[in-house]
């Protein structure tokens, strides 16, 4: 907690007039464009079709990058999906990689920052499934930077 105050105190008289530092649970705002969202998953295991939340109620965003790290042991790795729908149970969702990403690090994590499919439209659930694990697997985070596609008028 001292760490994050510090960091906004020597932040905040840096930004020019219009700009903002917005520190929250899972979202940090520092120009109103960029963003991060943070979750983890424990026990992750093969089958698991996780979330469904809608991000961004009403605005396109681009995701530019992920960062994925495990807590386990045992040689552990997961593959997973990051997918994105308008509607849920949709038999063909976008997937943000075609075939899913594994993350095998449990120190500085895994960067993703090539995608297929990097837009989400306005209203569009995104999800995780699992598709396979290996090891002993506690819990794998993400983190999702993200910017506002279209600026809001």
């Amino acid at each position: 907690m001292k760490t994050i105050a510090l960091f906004a105190l020597l932040l905040v008289p840096a930004l020019s007039q219009g700009q903002h530092f917005i520190s929250g649970t899972d979202t940090t705002d520092i120009l109103a464009t960029y963003k991060t969202k943070n979750f983890s998953i424990t026990d992750p295991v093969q089958g698991d079709n996780l979330m469904g939340h809608i991000w961004e109620v009403g605005r396109e965003f681009t995701i530019t990058k992920v960062v994925t790290v495990l807590q386990g042991s045992s040689s552990q790795s997961v593959t997973w999906s990051l997918k994105h729908h308008t509607n849920r149970s949709s038999a063909t969702p976008f997937e943000l990689v075609n075939n899913g990403s594994t993350t095998t690090s449990t120190t500085i994590g895994n960067t993703i920052s090539s995608f297929n499919n990097a837009v989400v439209g306005p209203n569009e659930f995104i999800w995780i499934t699992i598709s396979a694990t290996a090891g002993v697997v506690d819990a794998i985070h993400f983190t999702v930077y993200y910017h506002h596609t279209v600026t809001p008028q």
